[in-house]
């Protein structure tokens, strides 16, 4: 590896805040090919994953990561989609330990847990 992945985040968010968010495909076109030629190709998630920190840090985006037992739908799908706004990266996990419920965490910060494992957590470690 010759530059870790926060070097690569870094460098882009730096560049789109120069260069604005017009040239933002050109830039990561460029970023890609520079990773390549590097021989980083491996670690492109790693570095996709440092650069939406440094947005979520910087409050430009947010990251919602809702966790249920099972697959939502209906009333509970319908919930989540009030609370993501434009613009929020939205990722959907199946926990089948967590038995009911669901659980709402943002930019890995704030979290609500409404599933049954974390009541009865609370109720017999608290």
């Amino acid at each position: 590896m010759k530059y870790s992945p926060r070097f690569y985040a870094k460098a882009l968010t730096k560049a789109l805040a120069e260069e604005g968010e017009e040239k933002s495909a050109a830039l990561v076109k460029n970023l890609s090919a520079l990773v390549k030629k590097n021989g980083d190709e491996a670690q492109f998630k790693k570095i996709l994953t440092e650069f939406i920190g440094q947005l979520e840090v910087a409050g430009k985006i947010r990251t919602l990561t809702v966790a249920s037992a099972r697959l939502l739908t209906g009333s509970m799908a319908k919930l989540i989609e009030t609370i993501v706004k434009p613009g929020d990266l939205l990722k959907k996990t199946i926990e089948p330990r967590m038995v009911a419920g669901l659980k709402v965490t943002i930019n890995n910060e704030r979290q609500f847990d409404g599933s049954l494992k974390g009541k009865i957590d609370k109720l017999f470690i608290s």
